[in-house]
């Protein structure tokens, strides 16, 4: 769904600027993801919000179909591909594991890590994954 809504966006004002510093790049990619990780961690106590929880990693994903059309449209396709190979290799398994993790607590009750410690480990990946990106 991402990837059709981004055909409608116009990408004709999209300047990309590589002024900016590592600093503010860093926080900026920190804010924008580790947002996710936190939410899911946070609503993961709550068996009653996990539908939330669903949602909210359909708009991420929806959010990086409309990134990958942007992309491409600016021709820009090399910095998606290290996108999306960090992506993969980094973010996506920090979120599946969370939710795989999530999704035993509530619903086979066997939980062998503690809860807060799979914060901890996600703050450092995430923190990696921005540093890299």
């Amino acid at each position: 769904m991402g990837i059709l809504f981004g055909f409608n966006i116009c990408v004709n004002d999209i300047k990309i600027e590589n002024e900016t510093s590592f600093f503010n790049k860093f926080i900026t990619t920190f804010i924008f993801n580790y947002w996710l990780i936190f939410i899911i961690w946070l609503l993961g106590k709550n068996k009653h919000l996990y539908i939330l929880v669903c949602f909210l990693v359909f708009l991420k994903i929806f959010i990086f179909g409309i990134i990958f059309i942007v992309n491409i449209k600016v021709d820009n396709l090399i910095g998606y591909l290290k996108y999306f190979a960090l992506d993969l290799l980094i973010y996506y398994p920090i979120l599946i594991y969370l939710l795989q993790v999530n999704f035993n607590f509530h619903y086979t009750r066997k939980n062998k890590i503690n809860y807060d410690t799979i914060l901890i480990i996600s703050t450092i990946c995430c923190l990696i994954y921005s540093a890299i990106c």
